[in-house]
């Protein structure tokens, strides 16, 4: 991989990754990882069943770049998440223990503030850590915590479920002309002391910008987007992974 001789500090968690609480962390270690440590880029797909990849026999070529991965490194065939529920899911890779154990098993729940994660053991081990995406370990109707440390990461730039959040904040600076666009894929109205000016708004969006789109979709659970790819909240979070890959680089 093209960083992959060069940075010698990071955990990059991207996916598609909350909780307000504080989570037990011990010190960073300053010493660093050794030089051996692996770079870890870890992806998390949502609601994306095996067979949608190329690899495991999809018959479609939509996921090259996970393809090439898979033929490159190890692919597991009898793999089972612990819970088909998202948030009690996550909250298992991220803290290597069973809904039983760490206490979500629907979502809306968020983690106990003694439960540890790998990325605070990492970032005791030196590692910087970043999360990018959606994370779910808090309620939906929670507005996004203002810091990841509490889980273990460095530096964070979440999209969530409902939109909000530094994707928005990301359109209004950079593509104010598809702020429209974007608040009809919000979902719910704003949570965020800074967005509540824009409630009015975000509810005219969504009642004539996505309900045609709905009306129109021969497929009722899924419809055309009425953004460009480039202002997607999948952009952003690819932009804010490589800038914080970048950013190790160079320290």
């Amino acid at each position: 991989m093209m960083f992959e001789k060069r940075i010698r500090k990071i955990l990059a968690l991207v996916g598609v990754l909350s909780a307000a609480l504080q989570a037990s962390a011990s010190p960073q270690s300053e010493r660093g990882p050794s030089p051996e440590a692996k770079n870890i880029i870890f992806l998390s797909f949502d609601d994306w069943g095996a067979s949608y990849f190329g690899c495991y026999g999809s018959g479609v070529d939509s996921t090259p770049t996970m393809d090439k991965l898979a033929e490159r490194g190890m692919r597991f065939e009898r793999v089972y998440p612990v819970s088909p529920v998202c948030s009690p899911s996550r909250a298992s890779w991220l803290t290597g223990r069973s809904p039983v154990i760490h206490g979500l098993i629907f979502n809306n729940q968020a983690l106990s503030t003694d439960m540890p994660t790998f990325p605070s053991l990492l970032r005791h081990h030196g590692y910087r850590t970043g999360l990018f995406g959606k994370l779910h370990q808090t309620p939906m109707h929670w507005r996004d915590p203002n810091s990841f440390d509490f889980l273990g990461f460095d530096e964070a730039a979440v999209t969530e479920d409902d939109k909000w959040g530094e994707w928005i904040d990301w359109i209004i600076a950079n593509a104010p002309e598809q702020l429209d666009n974007a608040l009809a894929m919000a979902n719910g109205p704003p949570q965020a002391p800074r967005h509540q000016h824009l409630h009015e708004r975000w509810a005219r969006a969504k009642e004539t910008i996505m309900e045609p789109i709905r009306e129109r979709s021969f497929i009722k659970v899924a419809w055309e987007s009425p953004l460009p790819a480039e202002w997607h909240d999948s952009k952003f979070i690819t932009d804010k992974s490589l800038e914080f890959l970048s950013k190790q680089v160079e320290a």
